[in-house]
């Protein structure tokens, strides 16, 4: 249950963001913030269980925040939480901040980006090129 509504995010907050269609999802408009030297949408999300999962529990668990630059409209940092498999109250923020958008095939892809656990940075993955609708053969799975 702890990693239910963790997702990749190679393409910023897009696995998450989709769960706004679900019927059980919430979304709050937090207001404008700064986000590094711009101004950016706070978006919060968060689920109602399905199960008999206790409301605070499942709001906890699901909390996923987007922040959307205000002038170009994309996403430029996403917040979620991991959490102790003992104690979820125990839980740690990681934020994901996403740079240098470049359009490939009418998609605005970031090629920098940066994860951040705890206040530290994680890892930074800068991209060198994206190719969009290539088929997969299958001896690459091999």
């Amino acid at each position: 249950m702890v990693a239910q509504y963790q997702r990749p995010e190679h393409i910023p907050a897009f696995s998450r963001i989709a769960d706004f269609v679900l019927p059980n999802t919430n979304v709050a408009y937090v207001g404008l913030e700064d986000v590094g030297s711009r101004k950016a949408h706070h978006i919060w999300l968060w689920s109602l269980p399905t199960d008999g999962t206790p409301p605070e529990v499942e709001k906890l668990l699901s909390e996923f925040h987007v922040f959307i630059d205000a002038e170009s409209l994309l996403v430029v940092k996403t917040q979620n939480y991991l959490f102790s498999p003992e104690i979820i109250e125990n839980r740690i923020p990681v934020e994901n901040y996403y740079w240098d958008y470049r359009t490939v095939g009418g998609v605005a892809v970031p090629f920098r980006m940066v994860r951040v656990v705890s206040g530290k940075k994680h890892s930074e993955i800068v991209v060198t090129h994206v190719a969009l609708n290539v088929g997969v053969a299958d001896s690459d799975f091999q």
